[in-house]
């Protein structure tokens, strides 16, 4: 038995070199705008605010190349998650090594006194242009008379923030790359996050083993829940192809205690201390991305939301709970 689910064609088109070019220069932008808070903002605010400015200008970081990766790998309609991937990972590197260079020529002209000007930008790119200079700058002068425990802490430091540039748009861009795109219309495949929430099922394995034999039977075997979702339920998402086929992933959520929740233990104490009444849910793939016969999505999204007089036909007995 041949089961069909989505795999990326693995194609790379040309509009995807412009747009990763476009975001780029984002990158380059948001890295000068780090550097600058780091050279300039920081010193100017007291040691504890800096730590603070320092924690949400990474986390600005860390978004901001995830979403120039994301974006790149969107409007390039890239289908190839390890190239994405490595592409990701590449734009990240440029941020971090122009972010380099502009600290340290901000740096250099807050400590000489000097106003800031656009002039600055003209050396940065010449400094870009030096890479073994700029090493000698960013990384061996700063650990000069230093003590082995603050080498250590700035190598840590400079440690994290390599990697707050690197993996954000590594993962974005493979993770892109991956869903379901429509090669037939040349588009993405438009994702819905079903609203309604399904009757959980017993035996997972046979409920997956069904499915992937017979997909055309997966609206039958998904029963609506008439209640709020409380406790353990199904979760559905469509990826609708224009065509009569597109793609499916049903989840299993089950409900559990806080504390059994599979997370370090300072968190699970943090989420426990924070509310009594917290509804944790650890989500378990069914099927993924699997693909199916889909001719009308939006009268089948109507029927599991109870605006058509339709009723969802009962599963299997083995698949309900």
């Amino acid at each position: 038995m041949t089961i069909s689910t989505y795999h990326p064609s693995g194609r790379i088109p040309r509009q995807s070199f412009r747009a990763l070019g476009i975001a780029g220069l984002a990158a380059a932008g948001s890295a000068v705008a780090y550097a600058w808070l780091m050279a300039y903002a920081r010193p100017a605010v007291g040691s504890e605010t800096g730590y603070l400015l320092t924690l949400f200008a990474l986390l600005g970081v860390g978004i901001s190349m995830y979403t120039f990766a994301h974006r790149a790998a969107t409007v390039g309609k890239v289908r190839n998650p390890v190239w994405m991937g490595r592409a990701g990972a590449v734009l990240g590197l440029l941020a971090w090594y122009v972010q380099w260079a502009a600290y340290i020529v901000m740096d250099g002209i807050r400590f000489s006194g000097d106003a800031l000007g656009f002039s600055a930008l003209e050396f940065i790119a010449r400094l870009c242009l030096r890479p073994g200079a700029m090493f000698d700058w960013a990384f061996t002068i700063p650990l000069i008379d230093k003590s082995m425990f603050t080498q250590c802490g700035l190598v840590f430091c400079w440690l994290v923030e390599f990697c707050v540039y690197i993996v954000p748009p590594m993962l974005a861009g493979r993770g892109r790359a991956a869903m379901p795109f429509c090669e037939a219309g040349n588009q993405w495949a438009r994702e819905i996050e079903v609203e309604t929430d399904f009757e959980p099922f017993a035996d997972l394995e046979a409920v997956r083993r069904l499915i992937e034999a017979e997909p055309g039977r997966f609206a039958a075997m998904l029963v609506p829940r008439k209640e709020d979702a409380v406790g353990s339920h199904t979760r559905v998402t469509l990826y609708v192809c224009a065509g009569p086929e597109s793609f499916i992933t049903i989840s299993h959520c089950e409900q559990k205690a806080v504390e059994n929740i599979p997370l370090p233990p300072e968190v699970v104490g943090a989420m426990a201390a924070g509310a009594s009444d917290v509804e944790c849910y650890w989500e378990q793939p069914i099927v993924e991305r699997l693909r199916v016969p889909l001719p009308d999505p939006n009268a089948l999204l109507r029927r599991w939301s109870g605006q058509t007089e339709a009723k969802c036909q009962p599963g299997p007995v083995l698949a309900k709970m």
